[in-house]
């Protein structure tokens, strides 16, 4: 880690202890306290020994948070990319742990919950999120709290509940890119113990990067979601929460245009290293579309004042339908074009969880059973533009030659998966009073079994790998897996509002298959579980009368068997995955929130990234080839500047002014980029504003008006670049240009 980083820590932490005592206790405001559920109990954000960024609903509206993909900027460490084929799915990295790829057979790193219920698959991550009361995202490995294990952190977004009481807000966005949105929640009043609420988002924008020719713009979407929650107090001590929520999406895939200069035999390719807003593909473009479906039963009893009991029950279907040409250009037919990529997906999870405290408070325990199962299957073709008319054996790419590139049907795929986990977790945590209840130590345990079985067909690769289908046998195949993660805390409340832990946490993935290998061996051999170490030591503090918040945690993570992807060079249908990787990861994660004036507040976020890959086995030499390699997203600083100013300006009417800026340095996009190709995605940041007055009379209501911009500077950024394709070794995705518009909403 970098030695200045360091000293920066280290002065501000010298200088607010030696002065923050000097503070004189008075009646000036102060920062309101902040409540998360992370230890699966509500407490403070300060007192609880985690690397954890929380987001309530005034933090969702002053940052215009519509879906997942927009709190990456505003989180330490956290990086975000869409899956190239598809806009909806979310590729999530946390202190450099994440997946690159989204398919069925492998687990993410990074574990999401909705009220709890895990999400298992990153198809619809990028969904509208309907009515969220907070989003809470943890950083490091989670397992002993939660029912799926995660290498990376997890991520929770808690809905708003029933409130009982009547009430309703309806909401419209208008902006460029014919952007057009209206949500609505209704909150109906409570009826013989039974209270319900309803939410309902839909919304539409042109893409910006027009298409010319046939279908829809690349980046198109019409997306709509809704979300029904109901609440029955059975008894006084016996709650029933029942949600079902709904998503329906028809979008456009992202461009991906050629940003390096063409490889020999594709010359008329076009290509440009800026980006291009509008392109006529000589082939047509096909809609692309999602569905998603969800329900949760989750049962709380309060069985005393001391014990509650939990039951979370949930069961999820995922259908979507892809489109996607990664070439489109106006001089040569279809470069490499998935048509279609369907995937569906089912899963269901039942969860058992017992909180609770003993000896006075001194002790408090929280321990789960969890069972998952869930069933997919992915079916892909795969077309490519070959630089030669005519082959005979193996396909060798990339293809220098003289002939206009022709398509040719590369593959069809057909992949079957399903898996079965149950694990035991649970932590306690002893507080004892002969040391006036401000140490805690904690010890947290899971054991987990996981069973994955994969099924494939493949059929009309130019490899003359021909399995499954009607007239040939499937090849299928069955693997399990065990594991048990511990973790560790030691915590000292060492004054009123300053607060320090250490903490030493294990986590692991489990293993899978390649969903996408092309032969039969590459697509039965079974991929081992990976593993983090991390060792932590945090700070949570107020200071200055509580008028500043600053939060820390500096940590160090051994990443084992890290399950990588090998593409081969030319092709990326053929990707092959191998646990080949051991990496270091140190780190600095750094939250400043200053209440500068009463009504002007200043938040800071900066993180650093140590990364080393320290050994890659090549696994066809068997060699250590790690020089060269890097972790994918997870660029070496990122920071973000927050300023907010809200005064009352007469009666109950304020003022909304925020303006955001985030940075966050250059990264790769793939742990093999800096070894074959030169894809690395540039530094870049962004500049948002919001200004606004809420509290409106009218109506007989409130009435809130905002205008709004993003990426106010315009700035050229990619989402994304692929090194692997036969044309070019550079070939990535734009991020959205300036846009701007005018939110207006009327609550009753």
């Amino acid at each position: 880690m970098k030695r200045s980083t360091l000293g920066v820590f280290a002065i501000f932490g010298w200088a607010a202890l030696c002065h923050g005592e000097s503070q004189a206790q008075g009646s000036a405001p102060a920062l309101e306290e902040v409540l998360v559920t992370a230890e699966k109990k509500e407490a403070s954000l300060q007192d609880t020994p985690i690397s954890l960024s929380a987001f309530n609903s005034e933090d969702i509206e002053k940052l215009g948070i519509s879906n997942l993909a927009d709190i990456q900027f505003s989180v330490p460490n956290m990086a975000m990319r869409q899956f190239p084929n598809s806009q909806s799915s979310l590729r999530v990295f946390i202190r450099g742990i994440g997946n690159n790829d989204v398919q069925i057979t492998q687990d993410p790193a990074v574990g999401v919950y909705i009220d709890g219920v895990y999400v298992s698959r990153s198809s619809g991550l990028a969904n509208k999120i309907v009515d969220p009361a907070r989003i809470e995202v943890l950083r490091g490995p989670q397992g002993t709290l939660y029912g799926r294990n995660a290498t990376g952190g997890a991520i929770n977004i808690i809905p708003r509940a029933p409130s009982g009481d009547f009430g309703w807000k309806q909401s419209f966005t208008y902006g460029n890119y014919e952007r057009r949105e209206v949500k609505t929640d209704i909150d109906l009043p409570e009826i013989a113990g039974l209270s319900a609420k309803l939410g309902y988002v839909y919304s539409e924008r042109d893409g910006w990067v027009e298409n010319l020719g046939e279908g829809p713009d690349f980046g198109d979407e019409r997306k709509q979601g809704a979300r029904l929650a109901l609440r029955y107090d059975l008894s006084d001590t016996v709650t029933v929460d029942y949600a079902y929520d709904y998503t329906d999406n028809d979008i456009g895939t992202f461009y991906y245009q050629t940003i390096g200069r063409p490889n020999a035999g594709f010359e008329d390719v076009t290509w440009s290293e800026d980006f291009i807003d509008a392109v006529k593909p000589r082939k047509p473009i096909d809609d692309s579309g999602l569905r998603v479906k969800g329900q949760s039963l989750i049962v709380n009893w309060d069985f005393s004042e001391t014990l509650q009991l939990k039951s979370l029950t949930g069961y999820r279907e995922m259908d979507e339908w892809i489109y996607q040409d990664y070439g489109a250009n106006p001089n040569t037919d279809r470069l490499f074009a998935n048509d279609p990529f369907e995937t569906s997906h089912r899963q269901f999870s039942q969860e058992f969880q017992i909180t609770g405290t003993a000896w006075d408070q001194q002790l408090s325990f929280v321990a789960g059973l969890y069972y998952f199962e869930e069933a997919g299957r992915e079916f892909t073709t795969d077309f490519i533009a070959l630089a030669a008319e005519t082959f005979s054996g193996p396909l060798p790419l990339p293809i220098s030659a003289f002939a206009e590139p022709v398509e040719e049907e590369l593959q069809t795929r057909t992949t079957r998966a399903e898996n079965e986990a149950s694990a035991i977790f649970g932590q306690l945590t002893y507080s004892p009073v002969w040391l006036d209840n401000r140490w805690h130590f904690t010890l947290g345990l899971r054991k987990t079994e996981d069973t994955r079985y994969v099924n494939g067909d493949r059929q009309n690769g130019f490899w003359g790998v021909v399995f499954g289908g009607e007239d040939f046998e499937s090849v299928e195949t069955e693997s399990e897996y065990s594991n048990t993660s511990p973790a560790f805390t030691v915590a000292w409340d060492a004054r009123d509002h300053l607060n320090l832990y250490v903490k030493y946490v294990e986590g692991y993935r489990t293993g899978g298959y390649t969903g996408r290998g092309v032969s039969r061996q590459s697509l039965t051999t079974p991929i081992g579980e990976e593993t983090v170490a991390n060792t932590e030591l945090g700070i949570k503090s107020e200071w200055f009368d509580r008028r500043v918040r600053f939060n820390a945690a500096l940590f160090q993570s051994d990443y084992e068997d890290i399950q990588l992807s090998f593409a081969t060079q030319g092709n990326p249908a053929d990707v092959v995955v191998f646990n080949a990787g051991k990496a270091s990861i140190k780190g600095l994660e750094a939250d400043i929130t200053a209440m500068l004036l009463h009504d002007l507040m200043l938040n800071l976020n900066y993180a650093v990234l140590d990364t080393e890959v320290e050994e890659v086995i090549n696994p066809n030499t068997g060699a250590n080839d790690a020089e060269g390699y890097s972790l994918p997203s997870a660029p070496d600083s990122s920071y973000t500047i927050d300023l907010t100013y809200t005064p009352y300006l007469w009666g109950t009417v304020s003022l909304l002014a925020n303006i955001n800026y985030s940075w966050r340095d250059s990264q790769w996009p793939a742990a093999d980029s800096g070894v074959i190709t030169d894809a690395e995605i540039a530094d870049y940041g962004l500049l948002n504003a919001r200004l606004g007055l809420r509290d409106l009379e009218a109506f007989g209501g409130t009435m809130a008006v905002s205008l709004w911009g993003k990426n106010l500077g315009d700035e050229e950024y990619q989402l994304d670049i692929i090194g692997a394709f036969p044309w070019s070794t550079r070939v990535g995705a734009f991020g959205e240009p300036r846009s701007y518009g005018v939110d207006l909403s009327l609550q009753f």
